[in-house]
C-alpha cells in the first residue's frame, strides 16, 4: 500500500510529541500515521498522513483493546494485521 501524500491536517497546535510521532511515521516502512493517547483514549497528539479524526478514533479504539487485554495479563504490544492495513499498539508505562 502506498503512503498517502497528504499530511494530517492539524486542528490543534503541535506538542512536544509531534516531532517524535512524525519521525516514527517516517522511519517505519509502511507506517501512515501515529497517535499518542492517554489512559482514557483521548488523543494527546497525532502525526502522519490521512484524516486526523480517523487517526484519533483508531487511537481511542486501541486504548480499549489494551485495557481489555490487560485483564489477561501485562501488555507491552498488540499487533493486528489485515489485508490492507495493520496496527501496532505499544503500551507505555504510567508516568
Amino acid at each position: 500500500m502506498k503512503r498517502q501524500k497528504n499530511a494530517v491536517a492539524r486542528t490543534a497546535n503541535e506538542s512536544g510529541f509531534t516531532a517524535i510521532l512524525s519521525r516514527l511515521v517516517h522511519l517505519v516502512p509502511g507506517c501512515h500515521a501515529a497517535a499518542f493517547v492517554d489512559q482514557e483514549g483521548e488523543a494527546v497528539d497525532v502525526a502522519g498522513f490521512g484524516d486526523e479524526y480517523e487517526v484519533k478514533v483508531a487511537g481511542a479504539y486501541a486504548n480499549v483493546l489494551v485495557h481489555d487485554a490487560v485483564a489477561l495479563g501485562p501488555v507491552k504490544r498488540l499487533v493486528f494485521s489485515g489485508k490492507g492495513r495493520s496496527y501496532v499498539i505499544h503500551a507505555l508505562p504510567e508516568g
